[in-house]
């Protein structure tokens, strides 16, 4: 292969099994940046008043560590182990978006690369902390375009996590395998279908509050430095993110540590149907404890002591999963290889970091520990020491999978032991540092053995990952060859060679109630039931081989081939620059949009050619589904209970309104804390006029409905009738945001600027958000009104026009509430 044809390769690859490397590769490369950092401002607390960094340069590395290991390596490596093994583990051949999928990569790749770029501008990259506590954010105190660049990039890869949650979702509920019901998934991938519900809820505030950063940045609103928003905005907005992404980062490791577990244990995971409603109850209880971060802002002693017993509950389900986890070895046949080593140790310090954890419930201990170096090893025993420790061991349990090469088991035993005690003595001396201050840069003399300690213990953790590095490049380029199932593993993932086929299996896998994995042939599916063969009563399939049971104690099996003819489907390779394109467009413009007040003044030229590269990237993008290149049909048989009557595509589609009903809800309830919070506020109709705001509500509500009508004209068979009707959709959203233009322009002409008063700020804002919407929705039904013209929609095919009007109705719903809150209130 040459090498254009290996780079076009990657460039062009939508298959979930190349995504997946992508991410694995992308991910370890921020992991290296992110230690190389944290080496670095660990050698300069290893004496006091040392100047190996400066103050600034100490916060810079401090920032872009925290924000690269959270955000940019552990949830993406998690998701690169996903895009790999989900759909292998419920028998599909893919994800049920591959473009998405794709799409969703290279944003999050381009993301950080817009994080990393503060480094090369003026003042350097966010030095703030990774949690953007306001008021240090505000350009007064951190001028830098780093810290820009760092919102921008937050904002991109809110993007990128909204996308793979829509594709994850839709994959698991739609796309599993006849016969592998809910109670038969494992863990790991329940524990993935848990970290995207939390993704979906909990990145779009994260978002909303990035984009009000940015505002404030550099459009002069107030949103953050105000007294009625002001840090404590800021808190309730972040946290409400941060804490639910704790246990995005720790679910998919704790569900690939379970499945590891039961595997070398050669037992089923103790209590597993109790395990996952544990996890289901922290689901929901995570969304109930981001106020033990603030505890000491000045909160209501009331409210406190409620998130003081939320806190304390939810560690209860985690109790649940450790101790089960525990109980599963008891009597166990317990096989140490690697991946069993790692997944021990996340154990020992799950327990610590949780026990220490606990502490944080308790008000009068948090005001003592927080912001103190107790709060750094606890954090730090939880993501370094189990979550990373777990995936460690993900990665050494599906390497030979992946790569069809064994690793070197002494070398990976020395990785373990060094990193074993490398993060013991890391961060167990932080437990002792618990008056010394975080994010400092020099410190008392009497503090100095135990940072001593830890500057010694960071050492031989990195070295532990030098060992790692050597061990998976050794493995990859001359391991021995791996046997398909050399672990002796149960699901269908081991069911297929090392490394698997680009289609993933031939036949159709199904696991029959005796929790047999076999391939059959959709003919002979269709000769005999699909019932029939699940319940092991098929006539004439006795000669398939079973590979593989749904037990942890199953013998090594070999490939499966029916022999009732060829099995083989053929599977569609989606191949496409078009997700790159896009990816591309974005990146330039919002990196243009960032700097080019350094280099080139007030011309954004950099960010008119991003924009261009991403409307190419979109309008091909939009030709190749006008022409059907992409089309993949939902597999004809699937377990897709409990939404059976629901496809994918609308599946998607709502699981996309709940994104964006909690970014709007986020910019919603930050209106209303600010208002709540103000003396002063002025009524809305002293501001707007109620009576355009009604003729545009009007107007709004009458172009959905005439959509509504075109879908159901087209579902009739009648084309014509269906474009009169939408083509008064989009005279009704063009005049909507004319009317909005205008009222936007007689308020420029006021003095009512978006660096005014904070209502106006607060209007333009979300009225802001909502015209976007209805520009997408624009360009959107431009578009469905083409794909009418060619016959693309039709009384056979309208399923796109049901999405389209779903969206406009939740646009629609969107301005019933700014209306009220803008116009009347």
């Amino acid at each position: 292969m040459s090498t254009w044809s290996w780079i076009k390769r990657w460039l062009t690859t939508t298959n979930h099994k190349d995504i997946g490397i992508l991410y694995l590769v992308t991910s370890i490369y921020f992991f290296f940046v992110a230690g190389m950092l944290a080496e670095v401002f660990r050698v300069q607390l290893a004496v006091p008043e040392k100047e190996i960094l400066t103050g600034s340069e100490f916060n810079q590395a401090v920032t872009i560590h925290g924000l690269l290991m959270l955000l940019w390596f552990m949830s993406p490596f998690q998701f690169a182990l996903a895009n790999y093994f989900v759909p292998l583990q419920i028998g599909a051949r893919d994800l049920a978006f591959p473009r998405l999928n794709a799409l969703s990569y290279w944003l999050y790749l381009f993301s950080g690369l817009l994080l990393i770029a503060g480094f090369f501008v003026p003042g350097g990259a966010a030095d703030v902390g990774w949690t953007f506590y306001a008021p240090l954010t505000d350009v007064l105190y951190s001028p830098s375009k780093g810290v820009d660049l760092a919102g921008l990039a937050i904002v991109l890869l809110t993007a990128s996590v909204t996308l793979g949650t829509i594709n994850f979702l839709t994959t698991i509920i739609k796309l599993r395998a006849p016969g592998l019901t809910w109670s038969k998934l494992p863990m790991f991938t329940w524990s993935i279908l848990f970290t995207v519900l939390l993704m979906l809820l909990a990145f779009p505030p994260l978002g909303a509050a990035a984009i009000m950063l940015v505002l404030d940045r550099n459009l002069g609103t107030q949103f953050f430095s105000s007294l009625e928003g002001g840090a404590l905005l800021w808190d309730h907005m972040f946290w409400f993110f941060g804490h639910p992404e704790v246990y995005i980062l720790l679910f998919p490791a704790l569900g690939a540590a379970a499945d590891i577990i039961s595997v070398f244990a050669r037992r089923q995971l103790y209590a597993k149907r109790f395990v996952i409603i544990a996890l289901f109850i922290a689901v929901a209880l995570s969304y109930l404890v981001w106020m033990h971060h603030m505890f000491i802002t000045g909160t209501s002693l009331t409210v406190r002591k409620i998130f003081s017993v939320t806190t304390a509950l939810i560690s209860i389900p985690f109790e649940m999963a450790a101790l089960a986890l525990i109980v599963t070895l008891y009597k166990g046949r317990v096989v140490y290889r690697a991946p069993m080593l790692f997944s021990l140790a996340g154990i020992f310090h799950f327990i610590i970091g949780g026990a220490t954890g606990v502490f944080q419930a308790a008000i009068i201990l948090d005001r003592q520990f927080r912001g103190s170096y107790w709060v750094v090893a606890h954090f730090h025993y939880i993501m370094a020491g189990t979550v990373l420790f777990w995936l460690i061991a993900a990665l050494y349990y599906w390497l030979p999978k992946m790569t069809g090469r064994m690793y070197n088991e002494k070398l990976a035993r020395i990785h373990f032991i060094l990193s074993v005690i490398g993060l013991n003595l890391l961060y167990f001396p932080q437990f002792l540092l618990m008056d010394m201050p975080r994010r400092i840069y020099t410190y008392n003399p009497e503090w100095k053995l135990l940072n001593q300690i830890s500057t010694v213990g960071a050492v031989i953790y990195g070295l532990s990952f030098i060992v790692a590095a050597y061990v998976l490049y050794k493995a990859v380029r001359s391991g021995p060859k791996a046997p398909d199932n050399p672990w002796r593993a149960w699901g269908i993932e081991w069911s297929v060679p090392s490394p698997p086929p680009r289609h993933n299996y031939e036949g159709v896998p199904v696991i029959r109630s005796d929790n047999k994995i076999i391939f059959v042939d959709e003919s002979e599916i269709k000769r005999v039931g699909l019932a029939n063969i699940i319940n092991a009563a098929a006539p004439g399939l006795s000669d398939i081989e079973s590979t593989s049971q749904i037990s942890a104690a199953t013998q090594q099996g070999s490939r499966v081939h029916s022999t009732h003819g060829e099995a083989h489907v053929a599977h569609h390779e989606h191949s496409t620059m078009m997700p790159f394109i896009i990816g591309l467009g974005v990146f330039i413009a919002l990196l243009g949009a960032a700097i080019s007040p350094l280099i080139m003044g007030s011309n954004f030229t950099l960010t008119i050619i991003g924009f261009l590269i991403f409307l190419a990237g979109v309008i091909k993008w939009a030709y190749d589904d006008l022409n059907d290149r992409f089309s993949e049909p939902e597999p004809e048989y699937k377990e897709d209970w409990p939404f059976v009557r629901v496809d994918k595509l609308r599946l998607a589609m709502w699981t996309f309104i709940a994104g964006e009903g909690f970014l709007f809800g986020s910019l919603i309830s930050a209106y209303l804390f600010i208002r709540s919070r103000s003396l002063t506020w002025p009524p809305g109709y002293e501001l707007h006029d109620p009576i355009v705001g009604l003729i545009n509500t009007i107007i709004l509500f009458t172009g959905t409905m005439l959509f509504g009508l075109g879908y159901l004209e087209v579902r009739r068979g009648k084309p014509n009738r269906a474009l009169l009707y939408i083509s008064g959709t989009l005279v009704m959203a063009l005049l909507f945001m004319t009317i909005k233009a205008i009222e936007w322009g007689e308020l420029a002409e006021e003095g009512y600027t978006i660096n005014s008063i904070l209502p106006i700020q607060l209007y333009y804002t979300l009225t802001g958000a909502h015209g976007a919407h209805v520009i997408a929705g624009i360009v959107a039904t431009i578009y469905a009104m083409v794909k009418i013209i060619s016959g693309g929609y039709n009384r056979n095919n309208y399923k796109g026009l049901l999405l389209l009007s779903i969206y406009w109705g939740i646009v629609e719903i969107v301005w019933t509430f700014l209306f009220p809150l803008f116009y009347l209130m």
